[in-house]
């Protein structure tokens, strides 16, 4: 969605009909963090938030840590995985239940 700061530190995200997911850098040191931690979202389509993904060229990758590559888990859930500026991690995924 629309950043109305349109900085580099600001990332707006739509999260429902009335959420939304505001990411905000400027930490101080940037850590690892483990995959395991993160924030999930399903999305209406998959596809769609892939290619808004890569028109913000926002790197992800699947769970194996291979770049722009989708991997079913053994549930037949497709996730995708990609960090925010300060490098938490958040994941995308095109659940239907």
């Amino acid at each position: 969605m629309p950043d109305p700061f349109n900085d580099a530190t600001h990332i707006w995200f739509r999260a429902g009909a009335h959420e939304q997911l505001h990411l905000v850098g400027g930490a101080k040191e940037i850590t690892d963090h483990e995959l395991e931690v993160h924030l999930a979202f399903r999305v209406d389509s998959l596809d769609e938030f892939i290619a808004r993904l890569d028109q913000m060229q926002v790197k992800y990758h699947n769970s194996k840590g291979e770049e722009k590559k989708i991997t079913a888990r053994p549930d037949g859930l497709k996730p995708i995985y990609f960090q925010d500026q300060d490098g938490f991690w958040v994941e995308g995924n095109d659940n239907k239940s």
